[in-house]
């Protein structure tokens, strides 16, 4: 059982403070500015799991204590504006992803009241930033847990009990059972059945760090940041900011608390622009909510600038080349009725050969096949790639494609012009 909760009546957030002894004592802040014992609350508290490692000087005590004394909200449009310097000052990345990231940190102390939150995959060589980002992050959620060797078991029981962020770095080296298990915590009511039947939830904010991208199926569930090597020398240390974002951290747990309803609230009811359809609307709604939420009490811009990353975002991503589209095709046709299908890399190139009107090799559509993140693998006698129907599932959702590709289909009439 998560111990935060978020709802109509009460909500609550856990913390962690010193007693008299200097012993820390796990405590609930309210909606309604109490300081409660969780046996007060009826919350189900596991014996097994160290909340005191996650919750430990996560919410500033003098901000604890302004928040009990006083209802006033944080104004979020400097809170947002603060993050957004910070991002840019301790990390060499585009600016166009200051805001996203920064209303991405907002999301993760509500992240309770959406029915899906967006995924971060940073990708890139090594030393290319994709652990400061993770550092920066983590430094201003209300939780975190950074991760080099993340097991099943540990990522599954962190987001039972707390809403904390996951920062999983080398992720290509994951499993089939943890990309699966990250897969299904996209959504609100994500869960992996373990023995005697237990469930545990899965849903939670994730950051990921990888050299290569991540395969189709999880990078359908992310917004994907590029990471180059520094050009500026002078970057401060992450840890040379930690006095700003706990002092960022508590604002936005006050916020959380005072007026996160009211985010949800235009959640419910917000129109998607027209290029966020299907899964990209998802991965838009809920920071989206947040913009509007800012902009009609403080009257700035920052949903259309919002619309503005995600349309330049989404414009490349869901265009598709001729190669990618009937690559497609032609696994689903392999594919029939069946679950899975091994695909030899030389059959797919005199294929495409044909429907392309071109001359691909072998090695092209082994690239092709690995670039759509399927995995390869090999015998004594020749190589495959191994495809499930899932992973082709999401790739027509990730680039807009009908659920049933046609042999006669082509890039030209599909809908939104999916023609690179």
């Amino acid at each position: 059982m998560n111990i935060a909760k978020f709802s109509k009546e009460v909500s609550y957030m856990p913390v962690s403070l010193k007693d008299s002894r200097g012993n820390s004592v796990l405590q609930l802040v309210t909606s309604d500015r109490k300081l409660i014992d969780p046996e007060d609350m009826d919350v189900e508290l596991s014996d097994s799991f160290n909340y005191f490692r996650f919750t430990d000087d996560r919410w500033p005590k003098e901000s604890i204590e302004a928040y009990l004394s006083t209802k006033k909200e944080p104004h979020l449009l400097n809170v947002v504006d603060k993050v957004r310097a910070l991002v840019m000052e301790l990390l060499d990345i585009e600016e166009r992803f200051s805001l996203f990231i920064a209303l991405w940190i907002v999301g993760t102390y509500f992240f309770l009241r959406f029915d899906s939150f967006p995924y971060i995959s940073a990708n890139g060589e090594r030393d290319s930033g994709k652990t400061t980002l993770m550092e920066t992050i983590g430094g201003l959620v209300p939780y975190q847990l950074l991760t080099l060797n993340a097991t099943p078991a540990g990522i599954f029981h962190v987001s039972e009990n707390l809403p904390a962020t996951l920062l999983l770095d080398e992720t290509e080296s994951f499993d089939r059972e943890i990309l699966s298990l990250i897969n299904s915590g996209y959504k609100k009511g994500g869960f992996v059945l373990r023995a005697g039947g237990k469930t545990y939830n899965t849903y939670s904010p994730k950051v990921m760090g990888a050299i290569n991208t991540v395969p189709a199926a999880t990078r359908s569930r992310c917004v994907e940041i590029q990471m180059l090597r520094a050009k500026r020398s002078n970057l401060p240390l992450v840890s040379s900011r930690h006095a700003d974002m706990a002092k960022i951290r508590g604002k936005l747990f006050r916020f959380a608390l005072i007026s996160s309803h009211k985010v949800e609230s235009i959640y419910q009811k917000i129109q998607m622009p027209v290029f966020a359809k299907n899964r990209a609307a998802e991965i838009v709604r809920p920071l989206a909510s947040i913009a509007e939420y800012i902009d009609n009490k403080y009257g700035s811009t920052l949903k259309d600038e919002l619309y503005d990353f995600f349309e330049h975002y989404f414009s490349k991503i869901e265009k598709v080349s001729d190669e990618v589209f009937y690559t497609i095709n032609l696994i689903s046709e392999e594919l029939g009725d069946e679950p899975f299908v091994k695909i030899n890399p030389a059959l797919l190139a005199k294929k495409l050969s044909m429907r392309i009107g071109g001359d691909v090799t072998p090695t092209a559509a082994g690239s092709l096949l690995t670039r759509l993140g399927f995995t390869k693998k090999r015998t004594a006698k020749k190589r495959y790639y191994f495809v499930t129907r899932d992973s082709i599932e999401e790739l027509k959702i990730r680039y807009q494609l009908p659920s049933q590709v046609s042999h006669n289909d082509t890039c030209d009439t599909q809908k939104g012009g999916v023609r690179v």
